[in-house]
């Protein structure tokens, strides 16, 4: 959502393809079909599935058929009518606003960033982006959240239920973790548009930049 923000996308008019189909792309989807986010595709270990008019998938029942047999975990249900299905390497030939590969590693290798059509990607999963597709993409002038911010949910989690000195909700918790997340998002955005170098390397400079306290309490304020 702050990558949208930032590129000047109204969410009711973005479209987001998402690779994977396990608890962290379900996830995704929930959250941005929840927000008004068109989800025009998504992908498994061994197929995908493609509105076949561009229009967005219906992501509350392709989750709840997906519930109905847990041994289908991970996978996209099968029978869903209101979509194609082929190929799982289909979806990078798919044009979107925002790509999440939330599965593997190495989902984006140099041959598919050198062909997607896409304004920004977000690796949720861990190691998403080869190390030359980054810089094909940074190339490219395609945004990239990279992994070690899309995927630190957890500890900002964990720093809005055990921060606040009373118990919180859960809308307070995934208040704080959009809040934050949006927030950093921002400012790595900012910082590489700044100083003209990669998404990846302004993450870092930030994090070397920020300051340590090693005797405080793991999460809370100082």
């Amino acid at each position: 959502m702050a990558v949208l923000d930032f590129l000047n996308i109204p969410k009711q008019k973005a479209k987001v393809v998402i690779q994977g189909f396990g608890a962290l792309a379900t996830g995704a989807a929930f959250f941005l079909h929840q927000a008004g986010v068109a989800i025009i595709g998504v992908a498994d270990c061994d197929k995908s599935l493609i509105h076949p008019e561009g229009e967005p998938l219906d992501i509350p029942d392709l989750l709840a058929r997906s519930c109905v047999d847990c041994q289908t975990k991970g996978l996209i249900p099968k029978g869903y009518s209101k979509g194609t299905y082929g190929p799982r390497q289909a979806i990078y030939d798919l044009a979107c606003d925002v790509f999440i590969p939330a599965a593997i590693e190495k989902a984006i290798e140099q041959e598919q960033a050198e062909r997607m059509q896409v304004q920004a990607v977000v690796s949720g999963a861990n190691l998403a982006v080869t190390d030359a597709a980054e810089a094909l993409l940074f190339q490219r002038d395609i945004l990239l959240i990279p992994d070690m911010l899309a995927g630190c949910g957890g500890s900002l989690s964990m720093d809005g239920l055990f921060g606040p000195e009373h118990l919180p909700t859960v809308q307070e918790v995934l208040d704080h973790v959009d809040q934050r997340t949006r927030s950093i998002v921002q400012k790595l955005l900012q910082r590489s548009r700044q100083d003209h170098i990669s998404q990846r390397e302004a993450a870092l400079r930030l994090c070397a930049e920020t300051p340590l306290y090693p005797n405080t309490r793991p999460y809370g304020p100082l």
